[in-house]
């Protein structure tokens, strides 16, 4: 069974593609929240009447936005595809499609699929996840804290700058280096305990 998931911050679009050429098709919109995927599945298993394990659910990389569903669907046994946008759109233009609507949206995605066949998505391990969410919070910190000295730095050449300010920069700085020292030491824990 192909279903197509158009995935946005607020919503998930699905489309279960139950007879591409005859053209059936069963939409569904589902808010793009982690309480809501049970009831996805659910919805998936009772109409499709398969089990997860048999279900083909195709997602387009979306920033961070299908990565919580595309986890949580591929723990329950779905087979998940994360699919390239620009490959999907590209071949919505080759068809002649040219306004893209969401309900559209994840029919295309089920179509690009099927006529695809692109190979199924495989999770990354988990040490690796928390090393990248790791890496990013130390590359956040790390503008923080360039963020902070140019504040000080600004603050020092401005007798205008408000006090409150100056003083904020002189206290945030400092906790920003600690938290980025931590993280930097889980980040080195981590990378030892998966080698």
């Amino acid at each position: 069974m192909h279903i197509g998931i158009d995935v946005s911050k607020n919503k998930l679009d699905c489309m279960w593609v139950r007879d591409l050429e005859a053209g059936k098709v069963k939409p569904k919109v589902f808010a793009n929240c982690r309480d809501q995927y049970p009831e996805l599945l659910h919805w998936l298993k009772r109409n499709t009447g398969e089990s997860p394990e048999a279900l083909h659910v195709y997602l387009e990389a979306t920033s961070i936005y299908h990565e919580t569903l595309a986890y949580r669907l591929h723990e329950q046994g779905v087979r998940v595809y994360v699919l390239n946008p620009a490959q999907v759109r590209f071949h919505a233009q080759g068809m002649g499609v040219r306004n893209k609507t969401d309900r559209k949206g994840s029919m295309m995605l089920a179509r690009y699929a099927i006529e695809r066949a692109p190979r199924p998505w495989q999770p990354e391990p988990p040490e690796m996840r928390e090393l990248k969410r790791l890496l990013s919070r130390l590359e956040a910190l790390e503008q923080d804290i360039r963020r902070e000295e140019n504040c000080q730095e600004n603050g020092r050449s401005s007798a205008r700058t408000p006090w409150p300010r100056r003083r904020s920069t002189t206290f945030c700085k400092p906790y920003a280096r600690n938290t980025a020292g931590y993280s930097s030491r889980s980040m080195i824990t981590s990378t030892r305990t998966t080698t």
